[in-house]
């Protein structure tokens, strides 16, 4: 349908909800998107939205904390979203719609909208980071010498939040939203550093902390989302492989494809321009990659091409694993004896099948969105798996970081809003 290509490989700059808002229903197939954390950083250039009150109301704002503003002639309401002082009012708890001036509420708003473009079998991952109340022991917030980065440590309050509390802002967020309709099918642990037991040492790399009454903090979240109980999850787009060798390493070899796990050991990214909260590369290509189809959608009717799955045949639970050179488990119920000799069925699904019967129709790519693009990260791994997408971004310097990166991808220029 025409309508689909005027808004794919686009960047539209504005405020995600306006922009949500003006965009077609059920376009996208997966949303990969990681918002603004709560009260950590404030972004480069203008991030002020006005949340509630009158369009027509010529505003008279009152300062009421340290970023956000209110009219007292309509009760509009103005914070950069993230930066709101109060985390969550809990009205998703008591079955009330957003209050319009929490986080929790605003991220409620945003993905209601959301939903309404996102396809019936589409997923969302959802990247969210956690926090801790400020200790009230004195210091001032950062600010960088280059004057891009602030991080408001000391100024967050929430619902019974004390000094020192772990503001659980994942766990609110994904209970507000699983109030609101969404089916919550995992909570991926993003782990960038991880305590090994055999090794007794740590592996990988995060961001170091001088406390020594908690464990230093190495991970976060990645939550499924869906709008259905069905949808789309090709679980062989990436699968991890053990190699199999038969009897004592003599014999036929075959790769069997394993299921993701629910922890993903995977560095943070690095990245040299102005923006300190960038998603690794290859955390949005598995996440693409589980819920896009490789093949593409049908241009008629939108509905995917699924791999036809074949089994070709049976493994033991233990398979040579092609970098160690040793003996992995495929299933992890037990070390005794009894997995040892269990059997796993070995798949292939290298063909795609179209699901409907729509004529000449020859598949074209997903759309992968990003609602808070950044410098583009998602929106560049998408292009360069084969699939479209759709960027937003308030940040007009950062829709120009993002054209950036991905000049060498093939793009269209940055639409404004």
């Amino acid at each position: 349908m025409a309508w689909r290509d005027n808004y794919r490989n686009r960047i539209f700059r504005g405020h995600v909800i306006d922009v949500l808002r003006s965009l077609p229903e059920r376009i996208v197939q997966c949303v990969v998107t990681s918002p603004p954390y709560w009260r950590q950083r404030v972004y480069e250039g203008q991030q002020d939205v006005v949340w509630r009150g009158e369009e027509d109301c010529k505003h008279e704002w009152v300062q009421i904390s340290d970023f956000e503003k209110e009219c007292p002639r309509c009760g509009g309401f103005s914070s950069p979203y993230g930066l709101e002082s109060q985390l969550d009012c809990l009205a998703w708890a008591r079955n009330e719609p957003p209050c319009g001036r929490c986080y929790i509420c605003h991220t409620r708003e945003i993905f209601s909208h959301v939903r309404r473009v996102l396809k019936p079998d589409g997923v969302v991952w959802l990247n969210i980071g956690d926090t801790y109340a400020g200790s009230g022991s004195g210091g001032k917030d950062f600010i960088s010498r280059k004057g891009w980065g602030y991080c408001q440590r000391y100024n967050r309050r929430g619902n019974q939040l004390k000094p020192k509390d772990l503001c659980l802002v994942p766990y609110r967020l994904v209970l507000a939203l699983q109030a609101d309709g969404w089916f919550v099918r995992s909570d991926v642990v993003w782990a960038k550093r991880v305590f090994v037991e055999k090794e007794e040492n740590d592996i990988g790399a995060g961001m170091p902390e001088n406390v020594n009454d908690r464990p230093i903090g190495a991970h976060e979240f990645v939550f499924l989302l869906t709008i259905r109980k069905d949808y789309f999850y090709d679980w062989l787009g990436y699968a991890p492989i053990s190699k199999y060798v038969d009897g004592k390493g003599i014999g036929w070899e075959s790769d069997v494809r394993k299921r993701m796990c629910d922890v993903w050991l995977i560095r943070p990214a690095s990245f040299p321009g102005h923006h300190f909260a960038v998603m690794p590369p290859k955390l949005a290509e598995i996440c693409i990659k589980l819920a896009t189809s490789e093949a593409g959608e049908c241009p008629h009717c939108g509905k995917n091409w699924k791999r036809k799955i074949e089994i070709i045949g049976k493994a033991p639970a233990s398979a040579w694993s092609p970098k160690s050179g040793r003996k992995v488990h495929l299933r992890a119920e037990s070390y005794s004896s009894s997995i040892r000799t269990k059997m796993v069925t070995v798949y292939t699904g290298e063909v795609f099948e179209p699901q409907c019967k729509c004529q000449n129709n020859k598949p074209i790519p997903n759309i992968v969105l990003d609602p808070f693009a950044g410098s583009g990260t998602t929106l560049m791994v998408a292009k360069q798996l084969g699939r479209d997408y759709i960027g937003i971004e308030i940040s007009s310097e950062y829709v120009e970081l993002a054209q950036k990166r991905l000049a060498g991808v093939g793009l269209s220029l940055p639409l404004d809003f």
